[in-house]
């Protein structure tokens, strides 16, 4: 049996939300541009902390799962779909 790490729940989660992301329909989903890591962690109950998720949604997002948008200053750091 597959031993599920940290990062392969968050790694699950992202790729959930992305899909329901996608599954909404249009007029909601503009409504809605983008997620943080924090609220990744609220949405998905993850048990990870926020620099850990955040860490592992930017490897997600060099690998092109996701693009990101802000994060400069006390801006939050947004991973769209």
């Amino acid at each position: 049996m597959a031993k599920h790490t940290t990062r392969d729940k968050i790694w699950n989660a992202a790729i959930e939300y992305r899909k329901e992301w996608e599954d909404t329909d249009f007029a909601e989903r503009r409504n809605r541009y983008g997620f943080t890591a924090g609220e990744l962690i609220d949405m998905k109950g993850l048990e990870a902390s926020q620099k850990t998720v955040t860490d592992c949604l930017m490897t997600m997002a060099d690998m092109g799962y996701f693009n990101t948008v802000g994060g400069k200053g006390g801006e939050s750091m947004q991973f769209v779909s």
